[in-house]
């Protein structure tokens, strides 16, 4: 799926409905899709499950505080396509909400490495044909400048594994102080936390049943990647004024199919 004013990074395909970021981190207003709003009405429903994106108005803070998030990412994933570790920047209220569709996948949360105790030893090594979202070049050395030439270690800290139709929230220091990224595989390797040195975090929580007799009776569970789209909500805590766009692309998640 893409639609025409979609963007596409190291072959996976971006959109973000809601609005643009101006270079002062101000959000252009756009109204969101109609799925989003209307039926099934995805953001007041993420509003009552969670209070992650109420704010606290301040000088600093123009965005509603209604405890609704304002902008949409919306990437697509086919199997072997993922994205390097990175973290989603300033501008945005430290939270974020994602919705899968499609494939499992799971998602992987890396730390920075300690300038006084780099443990873990080994660092990660951005690949040079990765191009993040939030940057307008496309080397190594400049999406380090991105993490403030902060070393990142190579083996992730934890792992979350995103079903079908699952929510998953990220807060608090997860979310300021850490990075997230997807691995380049077709294949996630799901193994309790005594067996792997990366846990599974969320693996009583699957409501997949068959997960859980395949990890006790084989030792691990072997999920095929295939085409995954993720809705990612976002609140952009500066919105300018009088600003909302005309919005554009009224099909499903604004993608047509390629």
């Amino acid at each position: 799926m893409r639609s025409a004013d979609s963007q596409t990074y190291s072959g996976y395909h971006a959109r973000i409905p809601g609005g643009t970021l101006t270079k002062n981190n101000i959000l252009i207003p756009e109204p969101l899709p109609a799925y989003c709003t209307e039926f099934p009405n995805l953001v007041e429903r993420i509003a009552n499950t969670t209070d992650v994106f109420r704010v606290q108005s301040t000088a600093s803070t123009t965005s509603s505080s209604d405890g609704k998030p304002n902008q949409l990412l919306i990437n697509e994933y086919s199997a072997g396509q993922g994205i390097a570790p990175h973290e989603d920047g300033a501008a945005y209220h430290p939270a974020v909400a994602t919705i899968s569709l499609g494939s499992a996948q799971c998602i992987d949360i890396y730390q920075y490495l300690s300038e006084t105790d780099p443990s873990p030893p080994l660092t990660h090594t951005l690949r040079e044909d990765v191009k993040l979202p939030s940057s307008n070049t496309n080397t190594a050395d400049d999406a380090a400048k991105q993490h403030n030439g902060k070393a990142i270690a190579a083996v992730p800290l934890a792992r979350v594994f995103l079903e079908p139709r699952s929510l998953f929230i990220m807060t608090g220091s997860l979310y300021q102080s850490h990075l997230h990224g997807i691995s380049f595989s077709d294949t996630d390797i799901l193994t309790p936390s005594f067996v792997s040195s990366v846990p599974i975090a969320n693996l009583p929580l699957l409501g997949n049943p068959e997960i859980s007799r395949t990890i006790e009776k084989e030792g691990s569970y072997r999920s095929e990647r295939s085409s995954r789209v993720s809705l990612t909500f976002r609140k952009v805590e500066k919105v300018m004024k009088g600003g909302l766009g005309a919005g554009k692309g009224k099909g499903l998640f604004g993608l047509a199919k390629r």
